[in-house]
């Protein structure tokens, strides 16, 4: 077979994706001029295939659209219509009393005003969660988002819990996907870490 990739279809301006796709049929005429016929032509990515691009070829290459992520907030989705398929979970495994003008994680980088309550995820940037999500991303637990306090360590976060009550040991936190009326999706904490999706999803490691 033969094919190419895309650089540019994830923006709105598609004019030199669409300069692409021509220059490959173009290309295709060419081969076809000589006697030569792939038996396979592809070039749409996520990006092509929710502008409809290269759809007249064999095949397309669907990427990050299969864990129902945008490849980008340029990309037109009004033809699609994605799903997160994406799901990443872990455990509260410690709960602490914060008293006032106490700090937390590496750095102190936050100060409790007031007298708080904590609780530890056993998840870190070890795992592949943004070590920038520190002291402005957040967890779900018991249905509710708990916002990150501090630092994120290599294997634990801290989050606070003080409007959560009833967590406990044990209880499952949500990093992405869906607990009770909440959801967390990875675009949002991407667009809070100032990264983008691919990033993050490739960095899930094989200890996830």
């Amino acid at each position: 077979g033969i094919f190419t990739h895309f650089h540019s279809a994830d923006e709105w301006d598609l004019s030199s994706a669409q300069k692409q796709l021509q220059d490959f049929l173009s290309f295709l005429e060419k081969l076809e001029y000589l006697g030569l016929r792939p038996s396979l032509c592809h070039i749409a990515n996520s990006a092509g295939i929710a502008h409809h691009l290269g759809e007249e070829l064999d095949m397309v290459r669907c990427g990050i659209a299969m864990y129902g992520i945008p490849p980008s907030d340029q990309t037109d989705l009004s033809s699609i219509r994605l799903r997160p398929a994406l799901s990443l979970y872990s455990t509260v495994t410690c709960i602490k009393e914060l008293p006032a003008g106490e700090t937390v994680s590496y750095g102190a980088t936050f100060q409790a005003r007031e007298n708080m309550r904590t609780a530890t995820i056993a998840f870190g940037y070890a795992d592949g969660y943004p070590r920038d999500l520190s002291n402005k991303g957040y967890v779900l637990i018991r249905g509710k988002k708990c916002p990150i306090l501090g630092r994120i360590c290599m294997d634990q976060t801290i989050v606070d819990v003080s409007q959560n009550p009833q967590v406990q040991i044990g209880d499952q936190a949500v990093l992405i996907g869906i607990q009770g009326e909440e959801k967390i999706t990875a675009q949002e904490l991407m667009s809070l870490s100032h990264t983008f999706p691919y990033e993050f999803v490739c960095g899930l490691n094989k200890r996830v």
